[in-house]
């Protein structure tokens, strides 16, 4: 959180920033350019969305993961990206422009029902007798969610995503 108010200022006055950041994944940390655009709370984590400059994208940023943050002689580059429509139809941070929303139907247990009313999933929702259905798109914070509500919700489409989750349950079961 060190990092928030001073990413906070430097989004506000569009100032690029040379960020030193080390990947979940990452052996090592790596350092690049950045054209920082927004804030986001997600899951008790902040994350920044940014435009890299190395490899011309945006992407988002676990701001846990920043190790040091210089600001950069490099020009900003502005963002067409409405921020207020960029998470309209995603559960989570990550958003791939590339895929559209489709049409999620889970089938839930009586008793979750109760809960998921009162504690929307997604404003897409609308629930049909037992049958959830969103209108997102398919991302790991969304297979994620479904699985937090165990044995409560099972995925009927679309395929692709009751794939991946059979696949996450199985690997999750030879554990056991």
């Amino acid at each position: 959180l060190e990092f928030l108010n001073p990413l906070y200022q430097f989004t506000s006055n569009k100032q690029c920033l040379d960020i030193t950041y080390k990947g979940f994944s990452s052996a090592h940390e790596n350092i690049f350019t950045i054209s920082p655009y927004y804030l986001k709370q997600y899951n008790n984590r902040w994350f920044l969305f940014v435009h890299n400059h190395k490899v011309e994208k945006i992407q988002n940023l676990a701001l846990d993961r920043i190790v040091e943050i210089k600001i950069s002689q490099n020009e900003f580059e502005n963002s067409s990206i409405d921020f207020n429509e960029y998470f309209e139809d995603i559960i989570g941070v990550s958003n791939d422009l590339s895929l559209e929303p489709v049409t999620v139907k889970i089938q839930l247990s009586e008793n979750i029902i109760p809960y998921i009313t009162s504690k929307p999933l997604h404003g897409s929702q609308f629930l049909k007798e037992s049958i959830l259905y969103l209108e997102v798109k398919l991302n790991y914070e969304l297979e994620s969610l479904i699985l937090s509500y165990g044995e409560n919700m099972q995925v009927l489409e679309p395929t692709e995503l009751v794939h991946s989750i059979k696949e996450r349950v199985e690997q999750l079961n030879s554990f056991y």
